[in-house]
């Protein structure tokens, strides 16, 4: 399954991966999200927003970054116009308890296989 490192080394690299396919820096993405998530009156936002950023940045650069995190970056971004604007699909996993643990993971299986063959075609340019 891979170590908590590894698990959060993919996180971070898909997130890359999807401010690349975006055309956003990581400082963009940092005011979009602060912006768009963290309330905060006029007189705060400036230095509350480089905060955040200096962080993202530092979460970005550590393997040891925890999962959820990332995978909260990961999210954000999925939800906005401009991930669906440039073709971008929301990986979601819905259990129903219908079917077995194993049924599941063989579906996950299938899942994570399609999804590696779209973004592999992505980067193809198919």
């Amino acid at each position: 399954m891979g170590t908590k490192k590894e698990n959060s080394q993919k996180h971070i690299d898909k997130l890359k991966e999807m401010l690349k396919k975006l055309g956003w820096t990581q400082r963009q993405f940092a005011d979009h999200y602060f912006e768009n998530v963290i309330n905060l009156n006029d007189a705060e936002w400036d230095e509350e927003a480089n905060t955040f950023y200096e962080k993202l940045k530092k979460n970005l650069q550590r393997s040891t970054t925890p999962v959820a995190t990332i995978q909260g970056y990961i999210e954000y971004l999925e939800k906005t116009d401009d991930f669906r604007k440039v073709g971008g699909i929301r990986t979601q996993c819905i259990s129903d308890d219908l079917l077995n643990v194993e049924m599941m993971e063989e579906l996950k299986d299938i899942s994570k296989c399609v999804t590696d063959r779209v973004r592999k075609n992505e980067t193809k340019g198919v």
